[in-house]
């Protein structure tokens, strides 16, 4: 995995991204405090992806991992205006179709972002609560 940053308004959101030749690209969103390696397991998981034809990046929400700020200021606004910036990023660079995962709080953040994005092919959710007026 190629470790990299995406700058969003003066701060950098750490990310890193396994793209060789691929039919689609899956942007993974990790859950509330988690960060993009996802305990070691990202890089086994991207390799599978990749064999299958996907290509991955995954990155640290702000406040979260190596990503810049506080996590006392983490928010699902936030957490989604970091998303957009991603798939700002990789839908300005690739022209493959792009899907979201994410897992626990990341999942709500996909739905957050994604809703309405024609850019985003669907949504893969892992364990997303989506009724928020109950959690």
């Amino acid at each position: 995995m190629e470790s990299f940053f995406i700058e969003k308004d003066g701060r950098s959101i750490a990310a890193c991204r396994s793209i060789p030749e691929c039919d689609y690209i899956i942007i993974i969103c990790h859950g509330f405090r988690g960060a993009k390696e996802n305990s070691g397991k990202l890089v086994p998981f991207a390799k599978r992806l990749n064999n299958i034809g996907y290509g991955v990046l995954a990155f640290d929400f702000s406040g979260s991992g190596a990503s810049d700020g506080d996590f006392k200021d983490i928010t699902l606004s936030g957490q989604a205006e970091d998303l957009r910036c991603v798939i700002n990023y990789v839908s300005s660079r690739y022209n493959q179709p792009i899907y979201l995962l994410g897992r626990s709080f990341g999942g709500t953040t996909v739905l957050a972002a994604g809703a309405g994005d024609t850019r985003v092919a669907g949504y893969i959710l892992w364990s997303a609560p989506v009724l928020l007026e109950k959690t």
